[in-house]
């Protein structure tokens, strides 16, 4: 659960992420219409399932959407920790260098895992700076395809 939201895993193997959250759903619909290689994919056009009848300037703003995505699989509290470490600026020309990043996590992470998280997520960061402009990006909204490749799941 979040703030605006909070997702179930479904018979069929999704998610489906329930939010009131009107940035969220429009994010969701370009994703779903232009899939991205770093964000989860979204398998449905986002539905509107409960309209606020009571706030006739804002219907849309108040209601409650639902949106199905694949299923990732969580991180490490590690890399949680690490990706969050990576993503606390939200800018490339900040992006913590290699050398800063195995000093800090190298004890914690192998070196392997370590420079794909750092390599992924650099490109997550690039990427989101080109298209999206997601505010939320860090560990916990963040998880691996069946592909190793990391995808942000949080479209806030």
């Amino acid at each position: 659960s979040g703030r605006d939201g909070i997702t179930y895993r479904t018979s069929s193997g999704s998610i489906v992420k329930f939010t009131n959250d009107q940035k969220e759903v429009e994010t969701a619909t370009i994703v779903y219409q232009n899939p991205l290689d770093w964000v989860v994919p979204v398998l449905s056009q986002p539905k509107q399932i409960q309209q606020d009848l009571q706030d006739e300037y804002r219907p849309n703003e108040t209601s409650l959407w639902a949106i199905e995505m694949k299923e990732l699989k969580i991180l490490t509290t590690d890399e949680r920790r690490l990706i969050s470490w990576l993503t606390y600026r939200y800018d490339t020309e900040k992006f913590h260098s290699l050398n800063q990043t195995i000093e800090t996590f190298g004890q914690d992470i192998d070196q392997k895992t370590l420079l794909n998280i750092y390599n992924q997520t650099k490109h997550i960061i690039e990427n989101n700076k080109n298209t999206l402009w997601l505010t939320d990006i860090h560990g916990g909204n963040v998880g691996w395809d069946e592909n190793g490749k990391l995808k942000v799941f949080d479209f806030g």
